[in-house]
């Protein structure tokens, strides 16, 4: 069952549903060929709402990703090297909620192994991640938000917030810890660092994490290639959203 796009405001314009859309088309392919291909596997449905204070969610059992509309549709999508700060913005929340999404499928960062690595990076301080974390947010924030840190973001939620999301186990520090390592990666790829400078420089700010995180993503591939190769996969899967987009 492939994906899916749906709106929670039936009033939402549709030149507005329109551009959040193709945005979201475009965006997906640029992430992961494995992330896109389980995405679509999965029968992962995207729901766009227009609530202020709500960037993103995923709830993994009922198979769907909550995306804000208003974030998906103020930008021209561009393909070249420094988009606009605004697509940088809506990237880097497609990615955080597609690594939530896809870690809760594989379990992984419920595992007692990347809790315990979790716990020992938090608990040494170390500038260089640090520096990276506060890069990396402020590469990928709009022209009007700033993303939050791990810390600012526990300490911006609500008490009642914080108690709802304890109960029903939303959130927890190993997980956002993985989506901000990968997303530090990822700015460091973007700002075209060497493929050594960025394995010296993750090393050296994620001791305990990194390697796991990147075994994470083999998790993926391995998962994918059970059937077939990737780039089969992701050939037949463009052909069927072309397909989609056009009727």
């Amino acid at each position: 069952m492939p994906i899916s796009i749906d709106y929670t405001e039936e009033h939402l314009s549709g030149q507005r549903q329109s551009a959040a859309a193709q945005n979201l088309y475009a965006l997906l392919r640029e992430i992961s060929g494995p992330q896109q291909i389980l995405l679509n596997n999965l029968g992962t449905r995207f729901l766009f709402h227009s609530r202020n204070d709500d960037s993103g969610a995923c709830d993994y059992p009922n198979r769907t990703i909550e995306l804000n509309v208003r974030e998906f549709s103020r930008f021209k999508y561009e393909r070249r090297p420094q988009p606009s700060r605004n697509q940088r913005w809506a990237l880097a929340t497609l990615k955080e909620e597609a690594i939530h999404y896809l870690a809760e499928h594989l379990g992984f960062d419920r595992s007692r192994e990347w809790q315990r690595a979790v716990a020992t990076e938090l608990k040494n301080a170390n500038p260089l991640r640090e520096q990276l974390f506060a890069a990396q947010r402020k590469y990928d924030s709009s022209s009007k938000e700033i993303k939050l840190s791990l810390a600012e973001y526990a300490a911006d939620i609500s008490v009642r917030d914080k108690i709802v999301d304890f109960l029903h186990g939303e959130w927890e520090p190993g997980e956002e810890f993985l989506v901000d390592l990968l997303l530090v990666r990822d700015y460091l790829k973007a700002t075209h660092n060497s493929a050594d400078a960025i394995d010296q420089k993750m090393q050296a700010a994620f001791p305990s994490t990194y390697r796991l995180a990147l075994g994470f993503e083999s998790m993926l591939e391995k998962e994918v290639m059970k059937h077939g190769p990737i780039e089969d996969q992701l050939k037949a899967l463009r052909a069927a959203q072309s397909q989609t987009r056009k009727r």
